[in-house]
């Protein structure tokens, strides 16, 4: 059972995250393809009145597909990496992708709001920070999210993220529900079937091509 503040710490990539292996190495691109209705759910619901809170299970969501990963890749380009998220159907109502990015030396965290709904909870439309938590500031950082092919897409000059020698890359989607008396939300690691770990799983490296 993963608490929902848990699991989307792990979907944006927190410092404390633990690293899920998958090796070899792979040069210059790496894509996958994820397992259609594989999205999961968990919901707490709480008393306003005793502020007790009842912790829900975690329970496969197969009918949903605005949050449904379908299939995710890493360009590792001589001056950008490009990562894209296909999703089974990216619409408005769609919550955010992270990406958990590792360098060997460094670490960061990518959020991209992919739908609208999540702008009532404070989400950035995008975002790059590293493990501290700390913004990236860095120019030529390009974004995309095209409905109707339904892939967002990220393009990140390498010298933002230290002209790394190679990278991992792990992805997710999530998104919240909430109401006055529960908060509940929906998720899919793009590299795990069926299950959200405390942690992101992780591509192999990715050399620079």
């Amino acid at each position: 059972m993963i608490h929902p503040a848990r699991a989307l710490a792990a979907l944006t990539g927190a410092a404390t995250l633990t690293i899920v292996g998958m090796s070899p190495a792979s040069a210059a691109y790496w894509s996958h393809d994820d397992t259609i209705g594989d999205v999961v759910a968990q919901t707490d619901t709480f008393d306003e009145t005793t502020g007790e809170v009842q912790e829900g299970d975690l329970t496969p969501a197969p009918d949903n597909t605005d949050t449904d990963v379908a299939s995710v890749s890493v360009d590792h380009r001589t001056h950008r990496i490009v990562l894209k998220t296909t999703l089974r159907d990216l619409t408005a109502a769609s919550g955010i992708a992270v990406y958990d990015i590792r360098t060997g030396a460094r670490h960061y965290g990518v959020m991209q709001r992919l739908g609208k709904k999540d702008q009532a909870f404070g989400f950035p439309a995008f975002d790059i920070s590293r493990a501290n938590g700390k913004p990236v500031r860095c120019a030529g950082v390009e974004r995309n999210v095209d409905r109707a092919a339904n892939v967002a897409t990220v393009n990140i000059p390498r010298h933002c993220l230290g002209l790394p020698g190679w990278v991992r890359v792990g992805t997710g989607v999530a998104k919240i529900e909430a109401t006055e008396t529960s908060f509940g939300f929906l998720a899919d690691d793009a590299l795990t079937d069926a299950s959200v770990l405390d942690e992101l799983v992780m591509s192999p490296r990715v050399r620079r091509g």
